[in-house]
């Protein structure tokens, strides 16, 4: 089945071809402006369309469930993609955003399970929640200069990516943003990002570098739980809290510095870190309040922990209660 808009038409409105299942060839006519909510919702034979240059919006879920859908060029007047816009367009290869796009909606590609690349326009500043969430081929990523927000879950379980390039503009990290990107090794958090979402990078378990920006001040709970290839961590200077859970399991880790700025360590921090054996602590400011259970539990076994002078009776009673209880555990100055 083929259809054919014709000239005369401005607008595809909603629902108007919705689940209309053995569609599939589609020609949208040049005077075309938008293309409404759910207008080809569910054409599941739909293997092919092209966008002209006259539209500039297109609506909530307009293609959502086209699961034959190879290829879709987006016109270049395009300035508005609605949520879930191709989500689960599960044959799709390839998407341009055009330069006109300045935000990725909710879930617009979301398991897009064929979906390798991906070019985002250089005006695009915000990535929605979910938006290439499970694109599970899907290897490489740059995030553009004026990106300032990767939403929740953006980019979780893409479990092929390999290359993350975070601009320097951002400064939030969503919730899940990238858990379980298994296939992660290096990542470099800019200077601009303030927090780090909870789980932000939880299950990366093939990051080995994750350089932490000198103005981030939260790292909430689990946002590298399990990273189980990360070798080594320093906690910038403005950071002040350490979430619950947030380095839990990384079974890598053979040092940790501690900064002067952090004044509260959630229960798990660094809860079974086998091989940490050097941790440094800068801060003064740890106490039973502040300082959760079991914070140190599991850390290696001839661990030598480095605190501050003045500190040092305080912190070995600390440590001792948080899971530093091992014989040959050493807490000095």
């Amino acid at each position: 089945m083929s259809v054919k808009i014709g000239s005369n038409i401005t607008k595809i409105k909603k629902n108007t071809f919705s689940s209309c299942t053995k569609l599939k060839s589609v020609t949208i006519g040049k005077n075309v402006t938008a293309i409404e909510d759910k207008a080809f919702y569910k054409c599941a034979a739909l293997e092919k369309v092209v966008i002209p240059t006259k539209v500039k919006k297109i609506g909530k879920s307009a293609f959502e469930s086209c699961t034959k859908l190879k290829s879709t060029t987006i016109g270049k007047n395009v300035a508005t993609i609605g949520d879930r816009a191709f989500y689960k367009c599960t044959s799709l290869t390839k998407i341009t955003i055009p330069t006109k796009i300045t935000k990725i909606g909710k879930s617009v590609f979301e398991s897009c399970t064929k979906l390798k690349s991906v070019a985002i326009s250089k005006n695009v500043a915000t990535i929605g929640d979910r938006a290439f969430y499970k694109c599970t081929v899907l290897e490489k990523i740059t995030i553009p200069t004026k990106v300032k927000k990767i939403g929740k879950s953006a980019f979780e379980s893409c479990t092929k990516l390999k290359s993350v390039t975070i601009s320097k503009n951002v400064t939030t990290i969503g919730d899940r943003a990238f858990y379980k990107c298994t296939s992660l090794t290096k990542i470099v958090i800019p200077e601009k990002v303030t927090k780090i979402g909870k789980s932000a990078f939880e299950g990366c378990t093939k990051l080995k570098s994750a350089t932490i920006g000198k103005n981030v001040t939260t790292v909430e709970e689990k946002a590298f739980y399990k990273c189980t290839s990360l070798a080594k961590i320093v906690i910038p200077e403005k950071v002040t809290k350490i979430g619950k859970s947030a380095f839990e399991g990384c079974k890598k880790i053979n040092s940790a510095v501690i900064s002067a700025g952090v004044k509260s360590i959630g229960s798990k921090a660094f809860a079974n870190c086998s091989k940490l054996k050097i941790i440094t602590i800068k801060t003064t400011k740890l106490t039973t309040k502040n300082v959760g259970s079991q914070a140190f539990k599991g850390i290696n076994s001839k661990a030598t922990i480095k605190v501050p002078a003045k500190k040092l009776k305080a912190y070995r009673s600390l440590l001792k209660k948080r899971g530093v209880t091992g014989k040959n555990q050493v807490i000095k100055k």
